[in-house]
């Protein structure tokens, strides 16, 4: 159950946004319908936008889910993953990737498994803070290039095992979108 997958839909819902839009590599540079005059003047200060100016995808998701609905509730993405567990059977084990914040970070920490996957990537200063690196965690496992998929899921599954998340070695496949 993604956060991600949760303001894909929102901004479907919304703006009328196709999902693809929303995946692709070319939403860092494609252009989407919307403009800066969508959001409130305290949102065009912080980023200096003119109202005029269109937002990239990955621009919308960013300023949308944080500028927007984090300022207004930080825990309004968690508010929303909690309604989709509580329609999940309780015999599921659920995956939620893109973890991003402290306040996300600090409830899965407490309630379930939190894996960071390493990119190996050199760091700079962050342009938004969605994409800042959380501190916490409790198990890393090296992907997105480092390994192929089969061994990252594997990594991510020893260390679920090691958490006692898994119990048995029932599990079949695991599937990893990046």
């Amino acid at each position: 159950i993604s956060l991600g997958d949760m303001l894909r839909d929102e901004l479907n819902q919304v703006f009328n946004i196709p999902y693809d839009s929303l995946f692709d590599r070319s939403k860092d540079y494609e252009y989407s319908d919307v403009t800066w005059a969508y959001f409130n003047e305290r949102v065009r200060k912080l980023y200096n936008r003119p109202s005029k100016e269109f937002l990239t995808y990955r621009q919308l998701m960013q300023i949308y889910a944080t500028d927007f609905r984090r300022y207004e509730d930080q825990d309004y993405w968690l508010n929303k993953w909690r309604d989709r567990v509580n329609l999940t059977p309780e015999d599921k084990c659920i995956v939620t990737p893109d973890v991003r914040f402290h306040n996300e970070a600090k409830m899965f920490m407490e309630h379930g498994l939190l894996i960071r996957i390493n990119d190996g990537l050199p760091r700079e200063a962050p342009p938004h803070p969605s994409d800042a690196l959380l501190p916490m965690r409790h198990n890393d496992v090296d992907g997105k290039g480092l390994q192929d998929v089969h061994t990252m899921c594997q990594q991510a599954v020893d260390a679920c095992k090691v958490q006692e998340f898994v119990k048995n070695d029932n599990i079949k496949e695991l599937k990893l979108y990046a």
